[in-house]
């Protein structure tokens, strides 16, 4: 990953400042700017989806070729759609 990160700074003509620090340096919070929890929790409250109301027509679409044929009034299945391969 480091090499990655360096060949695409070097094509984009970006020259890095770069810094060793350990994970409990304040020089590693100044350079990331962190900051200790406040404690309050965020809520986010999730948004509000609201469903389309169906039409006849939309449903009809939707029915499986059974439920169309026990709509129609024949009662039977469907006979099963067959593909032949060539």
């Amino acid at each position: 990953q480091r090499r990655d990160m360096i060949r695409l700074m070097r094509d984009a003509g970006i020259t890095p400042q770069t810094a060793q620090v350990r994970p409990d340096e304040a020089e590693l919070t100044r350079i990331t700017g962190a900051q200790a929890p406040s404690g309050i929790p965020c809520v986010i409250a999730a948004p509000v989806v609201e469903r389309a109301k169906r039409s006849a027509t939309a449903t009809r679409g939707r029915r499986s070729r059974f439920a169309q044929a026990r709509r129609s009034g024949s009662g039977e299945r469907p006979a099963p759609r067959v593909t032949l391969a060539a």
